[in-house]
């Protein structure tokens, strides 16, 4: 841990970002929460293997949450789902778009004579 004023860490934060984000919010509501920026999030995840992992568990449970949330009885509103992922954890779609192009090509042969030509 850097040199500075003491960090506002507490083991309890384990807990709460994970009742967090069963409530289906988002990482900057937990932040906003305990009165931090996500950036002191970042940091206390590598300074604190507990919340680390605290972490880990609650960007699953708000993924599936919001997972959940996304979908209007049968089916999914995708648009929504895939703002709440971006928003939140940077997940993106990624399409790979493959051309193939046949080129065909003739050629003519084509004979020329010079008459009678003898040598």
């Amino acid at each position: 841990m850097a040199a500075g004023r003491p960090s506002k860490y507490k083991k309890i934060y384990c807990k709460r970002i994970i009742e967090l984000a069963k409530q289906g919010l988002l990482p900057i509501s937990w932040a906003a929460d305990i009165e931090v920026s996500k950036q002191t999030l970042h940091q206390w995840r590598a300074d604190h293997p507990e919340f680390s992992d605290a972490y880990s568990l609650a960007k699953t449970i708000s993924e599936s949450e919001m997972t959940k949330r996304g979908t209007d009885g049968d089916s999914l509103d995708l648009a929504k789902a895939k703002y709440y992922l971006s928003a939140a954890f940077q997940v993106s779609e990624t399409q790979k778009i493959e051309s193939k192009q046949e080129i065909k090509a003739e050629v003519e042969t084509i004979e020329v004579s010079f008459g009678d030509r003898k040598d």
